[in-house]
Parts: structure tokens; C-alpha cells; sequence
């Protein structure tokens, strides 16, 4: 959700920043694939079902990283606050909703822009972030080996963004 409204912003005021940083670009300017729109609606249909919910948003996690107390931790927090009121409509609307009507709106954007990205991830392709990083003229990609650089890439994450934002 991040990226996206970050990409919009962008778009309706592209002098407005002098660095961008874009993690996790899930969609641009065309719907989400159908079995990521699946997966969305998925979780609004599982959100009566705790235990169901919980699968599904460990199932967006490394796997090398599930059974930690971390991760554990996570999905139940996450879980609790997808279960808030509302967010199963929210889900099932967000899950068709693109921030740009067309990716030319980012021609004219001014900003140094990072995008970061990673393989193996249903709820953000890759090819989005490539997508991205090819609409913003003065933008760096760096994709992730695999899914979850949060749990598995953390130091490497910090690195990329800090230096990024530092040069």
C-alpha cells in the first residue's frame, strides 16, 4: 500500500521530492494478476476464520523464517488487525485498484528513486518493480533474491536504503 500511494503522489507532484524509495511495488497502472486478486480475496473471505486467516498470512512469510518466535508473533499481530472492522471490504476493494490510470504520469518526475523489489512474491511481482524503476527517469532497482528480504535480507535492506539515501 506503501509504493502505491507513494507512486501516486509522485505522479500528481513529481517536483515535490528529492529521493524516493519504493519497497515492495504490488501494482502500477494495470489490475493485479488473478491469483494475487485470488489471494487478496482470500484473506477478506478467511477473516471469520482466525485460524485460516493466520495460515494465510503465515504463508506470506519465508519459510525458512515460520516457526520462529518472530514470526509467530507477526502473524498474530497482523491477523488481529486484518480482523478490525471494514477490512474485508477494504481488501476486496483495494485488491482491484491501481494508483495510476497510466505509468506515462511518471515522465516527468524529478527524484533520485530506488525500487526495491524481490523474486517469489505473489503479492509483489518483480515485475512490478522493474515496471516501476522503467517509468521513473532517474530511478536504481535492486531486486531481492527471494521473497521476505524483510525476514531473510534485513541487513542488506538496511544497506541498500541507507546508502541510497545518504550518497
Amino acid at each position: 500500500m506503501g509504493a502505491g500511494a507513494l507512486t501516486r503522489l509522485a505522479a500528481d507532484l513529481p517536483h515535490r521530492f528529492e529521493r524516493m524509495v519504493f519497497f515492495l511495488p504490488a501494482v502500477l497502472d494495470r489490475p493485479r494478476s488473478a491469483p494475487t486478486r485470488a489471494r487478496l480475496t482470500a484473506m477478506a473471505d478467511a477473516l471469520e476464520d482466525p485460524q485460516r486467516l493466520a495460515e494465510l498470512v503465515a504463508a506470506e512469510l519465508p519459510v525458512s523464517v515460520r516457526q520462529t518466535p518472530a514470526a509467530r508473533l507477526y502473524v498474530a499481530e497482523r491477523t488481529a488487525r486484518l480482523r478490525t472492522p471494514d477490512i474485508g471490504r477494504g481488501l476486496r476493494i483495494f485488491a482491484e485498484q491501481v494508483p495510476l490510470e497510466s505509468r506515462t504520469r511518471l515522465a516527468d518526475v524529478t527524484a533520485l528513486s530506488l525500487v526495491l523489489g524481490c523474486k517469489d512474491d505473489l503479492l509483489h511481482p518483480a515485475a512490478i518493480a522493474r515496471e516501476l524503476a522503467a517509468a521513473l527517469p532517474l530511478a536504481r532497482l535492486h531486486v531481492f533474491p527471494e521473497s521476505g528480504p524483510l525476514w531473510t535480507e534485513r541487513t542488506a535492506l538496511r544497506g541498500q536504503i541507507g546508502s541510497f539515501l545518504n550518497a
